[in-house]
């Protein structure tokens, strides 16, 4: 049943609005009748409303001033303002304002029982569809991460920002790291069909929540192919925080027992920032993606032997894009300085041949997929790779 709130100065007036409406057909009743504007809006405090009906002319404060404050109570309340007046100027005002309706006097009873049936149905698609906004905000949470964990270029704070508040999101750490889990058919012979290896997803989705506990922050993603976990702590170093990391993964790749799979764990980057989740996610990708060459391990960890982390960009296509412009170019003494420079930078900072490996194979990966584009014969080259 909705609740009303009578608002007018002369009490003759608000009886008759009492007394002339049939309030049980509208399934709505009378509950509060005030004499000035701001008593109305104390007792709306205490007692909340779905409609205020109160007449425009108030001497304490008009109504146009009320309802702008009755709105700031409650954005979902309705509020029909009554004039004795044609002003077209008040009218506006309380429309902009977010007024329902605005309607003159002498009040025409059935008129007013039209409006107020009018505001109650809006007022019950608004609460229809804020509770579909407020189901689902555990998606919307989903898809922000999905967005920012493959969000292109610097400006994802700028564009996803806004979102942190609306959904609650408590995103203030030291350090975030990504993992992406892949379960891999230990008999290739025997496949389990789609449904079945959904099933396998969400358990393994229950197991690693239940491993990473230790964190402070925390959010899972499944894909259709693997689970993406983004962990978040504040740890007091940078090297507590990856050693939590890698004691973590090593529990959850000792304690999986499965006779149907075996998972393949890819550790991304550690970053100090938010924002910066793109870079974790798209190491972790890269780390898994050349797991193949490495048939003995189940971990990959995007880093390399004496524990430095890989820079933000170290898996961009940004350097690779610009030795493409250079062939494209023709201009041989460039790519020349583009390949010593290049090697130069892997031998400086990678000691780890595993990636070494990965590095070396994306940079062939993304020349043969410009060579492919460009309809070139590769079958030569592929063998000498």
């Amino acid at each position: 049943m909705k609740k009303v709130m009578i608002v007018d100065d002369n009490s003759l007036a608000a009886e008759g609005i009492e007394k002339n409406i049939d309030w049980e057909k509208l399934d709505a009743q009378v509950s509060i009748i005030q004499y000035n504007s701001r008593s109305a809006l104390e007792a709306m405090k205490e007692n909340p409303v779905d409609l205020i009906i109160s007449d425009i002319e108030m001497p304490d404060l008009d109504g146009i001033s009320m309802s702008r404050l009755a709105l700031s109570i409650n954005p979902m309340v309705k509020i029909i303002l009554i004039s004795a007046y044609d002003k077209f100027e008040y009218a506006k005002r309380a429309i902009r304002l977010g007024v329902y309706d605005y309607i003159e006097k002498p009040l025409d009873y059935t008129y007013l029982t039209e409006k107020i049936h009018a505001a109650f149905v809006q007022l019950d698609k608004t609460k229809k569809n804020m509770d579909l906004v407020q189901a689902s905000r555990p998606l919307m949470t989903e898809k922000f991460f999905s967005d920012l964990l493959k969000y292109p270029g610097e400006a994802a704070s700028v564009h996803l920002g806004q979102l942190l508040e609306y959904l609650d999101l408590d995103l203030h750490y030291n350090y975030f790291d990504v993992l992406i889990i892949e379960p891999e058919t230990l008999n290739e012979d025997h496949k389990p069909d789609f449904s079945q290896f959904q099933l396998e997803l969400f358990n393994i989705l229950d197991f690693l929540k239940e491993q990473l506990q230790p964190f402070s922050c925390t959010y899972y993603l499944k894909e259709f192919e693997s689970v993406i976990c983004i962990i978040g702590d504040n740890s007091s170093s940078q090297k507590r925080f990856v050693q939590a990391v890698q004691n973590v993964v090593s529990d959850i790749s000792e304690n999986y027992n499965n006779y149907l799979y075996s998972l393949n764990i890819g550790i991304g980057t550690v970053v100090n920032n938010l924002w910066h989740l793109p870079a974790s996610y798209t190491s972790a990708s890269h780390a898994l993606k050349y797991r193949f060459f490495f048939p003995h391990k189940s971990i990959f960890d995007a880093k390399d032997a004496m524990g430095k982390d890989f820079s933000l960009l170290s898996f961009m296509e940004s350097s690779e894009e610009e030795l493409i412009r250079l062939i494209c170019e023709k201009n041989e003494t460039a790519i020349e300085k583009w390949l010593t420079d290049y090697f130069q930078e892997l031998t400086e900072k990678i000691q780890d041949k595993n990636i070494l490996f990965i590095r070396i194979y994306s940079l062939l990966g993304h020349i043969l997929k410009f060579l492919y584009e460009m309809n070139l014969d590769t079958s030569d080259l592929e063998k000498e790779i």
